[in-house]
C-alpha cells in the first residue's frame, strides 16, 4: 500500500503509518494538477480541504 497524502496532516498519523510499515508521500504543498500527474502511483489518497475530488479528477485513476 502507498498513500498520497496532499493536505496538512497530524504528525501522530504520519507515525502510525511508519508503525504500521505503511508506506506514503506527504506533500501537502502539492496542486492538484500535480497530483493528478502522480495519483495512479498510489493505492490512495489522503486529502482534507486543499482541493475537491470530483468525478473529472477521478478519472485519472486507474481502477
Amino acid at each position: 500500500m502507498n498513500i498520497l497524502i496532499v493536505d496538512d496532516v497530524h504528525s501522530i498519523l504520519l507515525d502510525k503509518f511508519d508503525q504500521a510499515g505503511i508506506a506514503y508521500s506527504y506533500q501537502p504543498e502539492i496542486t492538484r494538477k500535480e497530483a493528478e500527474e502522480i495519483i495512479e502511483d498510489y493505492s490512495g489518497l489522503i486529502i482534507r480541504s486543499k482541493f475537491q475530488v470530483d468525478e473529472a479528477s477521478s478519472t485519472v485513476v486507474k481502477h
